[in-house]
């Protein structure tokens, strides 16, 4: 049965509960269940379409415009502090089990696994995060990452800096052959066009961009699992590949 990831969307139903005055005991008499049936659901990380579907009856509302409402946010703009960005220029171990967590979605048994780390690490890692306020930990002591939304990075400190420059140039090295998969793509090319030409490809490379990311950010958050990792650079600017006659 399908699932959808339901942190965020518990959210938006006790909002909507709230605003109705309904609480957990008269919504699990709707449903025909406990009350501490209903809190459990409300608790878990994930719940089935079905099971959100009937809520979302019993609570009046319809399922689409639910998933509409947040399918329908605004772009989230996101910087880092100074005393982040600090910290993660000087330790970017720690930026990248960070963009695992919660770039990738990936558990954090994942992550230890793939990078062979120990308990005792993974804690540490997650006790610094939790510090610089890029996690949180419940009272309960279970871990709450940031919901999947549609981010633009703001700001051009040393951390996006170097960002940039790490994750192209792996990339590049890693791709830029001609024996490539049937997964891999890399396209190297020049033209010669009109000032508005170059303006009609860049305008149609960000609306690309933006269609791609409204729908991995749709996927992930109704389920985050089978679904493929994927890098994508875009680079364009107006000059020559070739600006000196040297062999280097």
């Amino acid at each position: 049965m399908d699932t959808i990831n339901f942190e965020e969307i518990s959210q938006l139903v006790k909002q909507k509960m709230k605003s109705q005055g309904l609480t957990y005991r008269e919504l699990a008499g709707r449903l025909q269940m406990s009350e501490s049936g209903v809190k459990k659901i409300f608790a878990a990380k994930d719940i089935s379409v079905l099971r959100l579907n009937s809520i979302c009856q019993a609570i009046g509302i319809r399922f689409s415009d639910l998933i509409h409402s947040i399918e329908s946010r605004d772009v989230v703009e996101v910087s880092f502090t100074q005393e982040q960005e600090n910290f993660f220029v000087k330790n970017m171990e720690y930026f990248y089990f960070y963009w695992k967590l919660v770039y990738e979605r990936k558990a954090v048994e994942e992550i230890a696994e793939e990078f062979s780390l120990s308990l005792k690490t993974i804690n540490g890692y997650l006790k610094k995060l939790n510090s610089l306020g890029l996690v949180r930990f419940t009272s309960t002591g279970v871990l709450r990452i940031p919901p999947v939304q549609s981010v633009y990075w703001v700001g051009k400190g040393p951390l996006v800096e170097k960002i940039y420059q790490n994750f192209s140039q792996q990339m590049m090295v890693e791709l830029a052959h001609p024996n490539l998969s049937s997964d891999e793509s890399f396209i190297l090319r020049y033209y010669k066009v009109r000032p508005s030409t170059f303006n009609d490809l860049k305008a149609a490379l960000k609306k690309l961009e933006e269609e791609f990311l409204a729908r991995t950010v749709r996927e992930m958050r109704m389920n985050s699992r089978g679904l493929k990792d994927v890098r994508w650079i875009s680079a364009l600017d107006t000059k020559s590949f070739v600006r000196k006659l040297t062999g280097d």
